[in-house]
């Protein structure tokens, strides 16, 4: 039985989506139509990646939801998604973010909606409602690790993700509360196999009220199905491969938490284990790439033991 498109989960209307799932990510009952092919898409997002400022170097494409079609924005449309096609380089990209991120929800990790759409020639890509525009015209100000550490792009791998703690700790109103919300993003994803957690993949999100909080997590892909390495993007504990449990319980004292919130944290997000195997068995992913990231899965979750 196929999966929904969006949640990863059986049980889609003939639309490929729950009608929830549909509603979540595009606010309606059933799916827009994405009129152009994967190709285009590809040639767009080259282009794109020359002039957007959305960070990393991925194809991605800036759309607008109009009149029940997905197009490119141009100028006069609010963006309200991001889609990206696949690559040419990493294979079932989409499908392996797409599922990513519902692991990550499982772990109880912010998220936005997020799922798989097909492009004119069937192809799966991957679109993502912005979480930076809630309604138009209201736009939220959203700051990178990059800018709040005043370095430029280029410097994204440098530094730890204790210097990390260190911004969110001196740039939010409610600090702890915060920091116990990243110390679990990013345990979230070193569990999940994406080791290129950047500066630049982590952002402060401005809300409508005017908190400063840890925007949620995006741009999560298991890095390891596809790179045969085992060093983190940034390090923990002064360590960037073959992590083990203390020094997650390091970087959480790190972080200001108490023992028993990091316990309560690690196993809260062990304990998801079966179900995120379910639902990368239920994935869009090849047979091949769901066994590795089950057996990743399965060897994380020892690690925190």
């Amino acid at each position: 039985m196929a999966a929904c498109l969006a949640c990863q989960e059986p049980g889609p209307d003939e639309t490929g989506y729950h009608p929830r799932c549909a509603r979540a990510l595009f606010g309606t009952k059933r799916p827009p139509q994405v009129e152009a092919d994967s190709r285009r898409i590809t040639e767009l997002g080259l282009e794109m990646i020359r002039h957007t400022t959305l960070s990393g170097v991925q194809q991605k494409l800036s759309m607008s939801l109009v009149g029940g079609r997905l197009i490119v924005t141009t100028a006069g449309l609010e963006a309200t998604h991001v889609l990206k096609p696949p690559s040419s380089i990493f294979a079932h990209l989409p499908e392996n973010e797409a599922v990513s991120m519902r692991v990550m929800a499982l772990a109880r990790v912010a998220v936005p909606p997020s799922g798989l759409v097909r492009t004119a020639d069937g192809k799966l890509a991957y679109v993502v409602r912005r979480f930076d525009r809630p309604g138009i015209p209201r736009k939220l100000a959203l700051e990178d690790f990059c800018q709040l550490a005043q370095l430029p792009p280029k410097d994204k791998y440098q530094g730890s993700l204790e210097q990390c703690a260190q911004l969110v700790r001196r740039h939010t109103g409610e600090p702890i509360v915060q920091l116990s919300r990243f110390y679990r993003m990013a345990l979230a994803n070193w569990w999940v196999g994406n080791e290129d957690l950047h500066r630049k993949n982590l952002g402060l999100l401005r809300t409508a009220s005017g908190h400063i909080e840890l925007a949620p997590a995006y741009d999560v892909v298991c890095s390891r199905l596809y790179l045969d390495r085992q060093d983190l993007a940034l390090p923990v504990n002064g360590k960037d491969r073959n992590l083990r449990l203390r020094d997650w319980q390091k970087f959480g004292a790190y972080c200001g938490l108490p023992p028993r919130a990091v316990e309560r944290t690690v196993q809260s997000v062990v304990a998801v284990k079966d179900r995120a195997v379910q639902l990368v068995v239920d994935s869009y992913l090849p047979a091949d790439l769901k066994r590795q990231y089950i057996a990743l899965l399965e060897d994380r979750t020892a690690q925190l033991a």
